[in-house]
């Protein structure tokens, strides 16, 4: 007995070094540099150089988090005070690389290949207090040349920046958001890497501007596909098509916040890539219909999916636009 409870001590010391040297470090000194930034911060974007990549997996962060990194620290801190935008932060390199940042809350928030392979998460609203950034490579192929670019402008207006989500987007971005979704921290999508906010809508655009009528739009689709959208961030679920949005939305925004919904037999959600590259995912809202609010409504594209909850082919879905309710 004595024998096996040493036995059992020394291995629970062994597992207690193991977790330890598995942790990431987020105390230590960061590799290139710490930015200490304040909301409306020039020039936009801040940028850092950095070698990409380590021999540590990413893959045990939370959802989404993907690649090799180094744990010993992190790449880039950054010491923020948010002012009234949300917050970008992503890569461009010519290797393939993730992003895993641990949030002033403590929150893990992770993605892969929102722009081609670049990494990029917006963080809305932004938080104040200390980022701690990581730039991985997907494979574990040595150290790679890359650049951190950290923004308050959307990703999307940046060249070549990132635009989610997701992402990995893997992984839920910041909490806070409308009533009825989660934002995703993952922006944007692209052909290789998730859903393609680049393609022609499926089932048409929409050009509408605050006040608008008739109220609400409407737009017959066929919800559902292949695709799974759990990976966008958190609420993202159900099975989608990839492949293009089923509508687009140019919205000059108003006084008002923008109401999407949809209305169908069937159990379905509702993943909409904001203007500003953010995923915002809702199940459930009323009964089985999914909906979401944007409050306020930001002026831009909206790419909208209709899911449905279980992969069960294209059933019938109505999706509503409006800025007088929820439904």
């Amino acid at each position: 007995m004595h024998r096996t409870a040493l036995a059992f001590a020394a291995g629970l010391a062994a597992l207690s070094l193991s977790l330890a040297a598995n942790a990431q470090n987020i105390s230590a000194t960061p590799l290139y540099g710490t930015l200490n930034l304040s909301g409306g911060f020039t020039p936009d974007p801040a940028t850092v150089q950095v070698q990409a990549g380590g021999s540590d997996s990413a893959g045990h962060l939370g959802p989404g988090c993907a690649g090799y990194i180094n744990n010993a620290a992190p790449d880039v801190r950054l010491n923020f005070q948010s002012g009234q935008l949300p917050l970008s932060i992503y890569v461009e390199s010519q290797a393939d690389t993730t992003l895993a940042v641990n949030l002033p809350n403590g929150q893990w928030v992770c993605n892969d290949d929102s722009q081609g392979l670049n990494p990029a998460i917006t963080v809305q609203p932004a938080m104040s207090g200390q980022y701690d950034i990581w730039v991985g490579t997907y494979q574990q192929t040595g150290a790679q040349p890359a650049t951190l670019y950290v923004s308050e402008l959307s990703a999307h207006q940046q060249p070549g920046g990132g635009s989610a989500g997701g992402g990995s987007a893997g992984s839920g971005v910041a909490p806070g958001g409308s009533p009825g979704g989660s934002p995703g921290g993952s922006p944007g999508g692209s052909p290789g890497g998730g859903p393609n906010v680049m393609a022609s809508p499926l089932y048409g655009t929409l050009n509408l501007s605050g006040g608008f009528t008739p109220d609400p739009a409407i737009v017959e689709v066929q919800a559902g596909g292949g695709s799974s959208a759990g990976g966008l961030g958190p609420n993202c679920t159900g099975y989608i098509n990839n492949s293009a949005p089923d509508v687009r939305l140019n919205f000059q925004a108003g006084q008002l916040p923008l109401y999407l919904y949809v209305q169908s037999q069937t159990d379905t959600t509702l993943v909409v890539n904001l203007p500003n590259g953010q995923w915002l995912c809702n199940d459930d809202a009323q009964g089985l219909n999914p909906g979401l609010t944007v409050q306020p409504a930001m002026s831009g594209q909206y790419d909208i999916w209709i899911g449905t909850y279980e992969q069960t082919g294209t059933p019938p879905a109505t999706l509503f636009i409006s800025e007088v309710s929820g439904g």
